[in-house]
This record gives C-alpha cells, structure tokens and sequence, in this order.
C-alpha cells in the first residue's frame, strides 16, 4: 500500500488541521499575552507620567516655598530696625481689638511715625477725652494728614469691636471736609471706606449728611447721560416683543414699557427697608488694618513684600509669591459703577442701599419723571393695520377703515378669482359647427358628423371643467374674505385692548410718580 493511497492523504490532512489549529492556538494567545501586556505597560506609563507630574508640582512648590523662606528671613533681618515701629502697630491693633482696656506702651516710638501719636489721640478718644484725643491727632496730622485723619474716623468709630457713632462725630467734623475734597470719580479704598462707615451710621448723623450731599454733588459733574447709570440698576430689562397680528404698534409699547418700569421703580423703592443700628461694613475694618499695617515710608515696601512671602508658606507654595498685597488708598472703582451696586443691594444691606437711594434721589426723580411723561403722553395716532394675504386694512379704536377694507377685499377677488380660460370651449364649439357644416355641404354624413360628435364632448367635458374650477374659486375667495374679516376683528379687539392698556399705564404712571416723589420726600 502506497503513500498516495487514500486513507493515508486523509490521515495526513488531519493532523495538518491538528497542527494548525494548536498553532493558531498559540498565535491567539501570543496575542493576548500582548495585548495584556501593551495594557499594562500603558497603565504603568500613566502612573508614571501622573506621579512624576505630582512630584514635579510638589517639588515646585517645594522649591518656591523655600526661596520664599529664604527671602522672608533676608527681610526679617532687614525689619530689624524697624522694631520701634511694629511695636507701635501691635499697640495700636491692640486698643483696636480690645478698646482701652489700658494705656499703649509707646515710650520708645519713632518721632517721625505718624501712628504713634493717632494711637496716643485714639486711646484718649476711647477714654472719652475728646480735647486730648483732637490734640494727639493734630501733632499726628502734622506729620501726615491723610493717614491721620482716616485713621481718626475709622479707628474711633470701630475699636473695640462696637460701632460708636457718639464717639466717632466729634473727629468726623474736624477731619471729614478735607478728606472728603479730595474725592474723584475713581473711588479710593480709604474713600469707599468713610463712604461706608458714613452710610452704616458709624460716623453720625451730620457725617452721614454731608458724605450724602458731596457724593451727590460729584454726581452731579457727570454728564446728564452718565448719571442715570445707578438709577438704571433699579430697572427691569425691556420686556420681550409680544407676538401680533397688528402690522404697526407705533409708540404703544413705548408707552406701555415706559409704565412698567416706573412701576418696577416705585416697588423697589417702596421695598427698601429702613437701616437699622450702625453696623461696620468688611470694606471699613479692612481699609483701617491695611492702613495701620502699612509702616513708615521706609519700612513699607519691605512689609507689602513680606505679606506675599507669608501667603506662600501658609498655602505649601500654591500661592503666587509676585502677587501684589492690596493698598489702603488705592482705586476700588468707579462713582457710578459703586452707587449701582449699592443700589441693588438695597435688601441684603439696607444700610448702604438705602444711602445710595438717598445720594442718587435727584437722578431717581429724573428717571421717574422721564419715564410718567414717556407714559402719560398722547398717542401721535390712535391707527394700527392688520395684513392678510399682502392687502392690509387699516385699524382704529372705532373699526376698521371701510375704504382699505373693500381694497383689501378686491385684490383678494383679483389673486383668488382669476377667470378660466374658455379657449377649448369655444375651440370645440366652433369644430362642431364647422364639421355639421361640411356634412350638409359634402353629404359625407359619417365623417363630418363624427367630427362633431368628438368635438361636442370635448367642448362639454372642458366647459364642465371651466364651471368646476369658477366654483372653486369662488369658495376660495369667500374663505379668503372670511379669514381676512375675522383677522380684522380680532386686530380691532387686539387694538382696543392695547389703547384701553396704554389709558390704565397712564393713570398708574400718575400714581406711581406721586409715590416716588412722597418716598424720595422723605430723604
């Protein structure tokens, strides 16, 4: 038996197939096994790149938390000199935190430090000395005015933790006016401050009175255009275009917006409550702690450096040691842009919103005006119109004008009833005759008289196609009428309804202007 017989090729060509498959077999595995190590390796690259980044950033920091540590002990050591003068900064936060409890220690202090004398004249204002006090805070504000004189106000009405308006007048009327002159459109921290402390009743009632009258005096050196921009805070936005079917409104939603937002202003005025008991602002402590912890002049760029420094290692280095440290005098925003925010605040913090109201109360009756005349004026014409189909009908209060009505009927008769073309009727028409004609002419009865029959009912079956689509025009014309007549009573409902609304917002208009000027009366 040969090799070439049959059942050894069948032997032969299984244990191929045996073979292969054990071969695909290791060939899928062998895939697998890569594949799962392709995943792992990925993961472990991940893990990898996530731990060096994390240990990147946290040697960063690291680094950035050293130097600054490295910078603040070069300053620490620079601030040694300075020593006379911190102390007289820790009396003072002392007296601020705790009134006066007992005498500053201040033996020793710079005779050249403004705040060593502002804290003899404040401990002297906490013990109820005025004239002392006015007397330490004049050799103070000999030495620097400005600095003296808000320290003054805001110290003495705020240490101790207990506003004390009673104490704090007396020093308001000798330091406020000049303060108070410098002011600007852009508005200072110390400035927005005394604003504040003024509007919270820190300072009393002739403070108050005269930080009102000259803010609303720098108002007032505004264009007339700018000064409504508090005012427009108390504002609701336009309402949306309400959907129509009149074609032109004119100056009826004028009208009615005008009326709406009158009203949106008596109610937040009517709405602002009263202020309460004297209550310092978080912008007063904060502008006093930023002047007290100034230093001198040439201690006071080392001590802004120290503060970034400082946030550095208590936030491990995520803090910008380049960042800058805020100042006691520097700008904090614009006139207008403050009073608006103060005026919209009114219900979260009666004190400042309500002083903002009474600083903008000559703007506020303004808008309130402007906006009772935009209501209450006349209508220039009382005519709107409605559209259908292109043709449109003029409207009143009365009705529809019958002139532009009986036109806007005829074009829709012109666009709907377009007369059918009755050319294949009298074409039929004419075939029939002629061929009876020739008949009788010709005797050839058969021919011609076919003729005609054919004729005659093409003639008929188009002319009852004529008198079909004449019938259907005329329904669509009479459905167009229809719907125009009802689009018509609907706009003169729609219109009266507006004209009666326009009428109301006038009378409410009144009312409300007579309830903005009795509440703006009593400011």
């Amino acid at each position: 038996m040969s090799e070439s017989d049959p059942p050894f090729e069948l032997f032969e060509q299984f244990g191929e197939r045996r073979q292969n498959r054990r071969i695909q077999d290791l060939e899928d595995s062998l895939s697998l096994l890569r594949a799962e190590q392709f995943d792992r390796s990925w993961r472990l690259q991940s893990e990898l790149r996530h731990v060096r980044g994390a240990l990147e950033q946290r040697l960063h920091r690291l680094a950035v938390s050293f130097d600054a540590l490295v910078e603040l002990s070069d300053l620490r050591s620079l601030l040694v000199p300075f020593a006379p003068y911190a102390l007289v900064r820790h009396q003072v936060r002392r007296l601020l935190a705790d009134g006066a409890s007992s005498p500053p220690l201040l033996a020793g202090a710079p005779a050249d430090y403004w705040l060593a004398p502002a804290a003899r004249g404040l401990h002297a204002a906490l013990g109820g000395s005025v004239d002392a006090a006015l007397h330490h805070f004049g050799a103070a504000a000999r030495l620097d005015a400005v600095r003296t004189g808000v320290f003054a106000l805001l110290a003495t009405a705020t240490a101790g933790g207990r506003p004390a308006p009673e104490r704090a007048a007396p020093f308001a009327e000798r330091f406020l006016p000049r303060l108070l002159a410098a002011f600007s459109a852009d508005v200072r921290r110390h400035e927005r401050a005394l604003w504040l402390a003024a509007a919270g009743g820190l300072l009393g009632a002739g403070a108050r009175d005269l930080v009102r009258r000259h803010l609303a005096a720098a108002l007032e050196r505004f264009p007339e255009e700018e000064r409504s921009t508090p005012v427009a805070s108390l504002l609701p936005p336009p309402p949306a275009q309400v959907r129509s079917e009149l074609v032109n409104l004119g100056e009826t939603p004028s009208r009615l917006d005008a009326a709406h937002r009158l009203s949106a202003l008596r109610t937040a005025l009517e709405g602002a409550a009263a202020p309460g008991e004297p209550v310092a602002a978080p912008e007063v402590t904060a502008a006093l702690e930023l002047l007290v912890g100034e230093g001198c002049a040439d201690e006071a760029p080392l001590v802004r450096r120290v503060e970034p420094l400082r946030r550095v290692l208590e936030s491990s280095g995520e803090h910008s040691p380049d960042a800058e440290p805020p100042l006691w005098d520097e700008p904090v925003g614009d006139l207008r842009e403050l009073l608006a925010a103060d005026v919209v605040a009114v219900r979260e913090d009666p004190a400042r919103g309500w002083f903002a109201l009474e600083v903008c109360a000559a703007p506020v009756l303004a808008a309130a005006e402007g906006l009772a005349d935009r209501a209450r004026r006349p209508l220039p014409d009382d005519r709107t119109s409605v559209s259908h189909r292109s043709a449109r009908v003029v409207l009143t209060s009365r009705g529809a004008d019958q002139d532009s009505l009986a036109a806007a009927e005829q074009r829709l008769e012109r666009l709907f009833a377009a007369p059918p073309s009755m050319r294949a009727v009298w074409w039929s028409a004419g075939s029939a005759a002629g061929a009876v004609l020739l008949a009788l002419v010709t005797g050839w009865f058969p021919l011609f008289l076919t003729v005609a029959v054919v004729a005659g009912v093409v003639g008929g079956w188009r002319y009852v196609d004529v008198r079909a689509e004449q019938a259907r025009q005329r329904d669509a014309v009479g459905a167009e009428l229809a719907a125009l007549h009802s689009r018509v009573e609907a706009g003169v409902r729609e219109w009266r309804s507006l004209l009666e609304r326009v009428s109301r917002a006038a009378e409410g208009a009144e009312r409300d202007l007579a309830a903005v000027r009795e509440r703006l009366a009593r400011w």
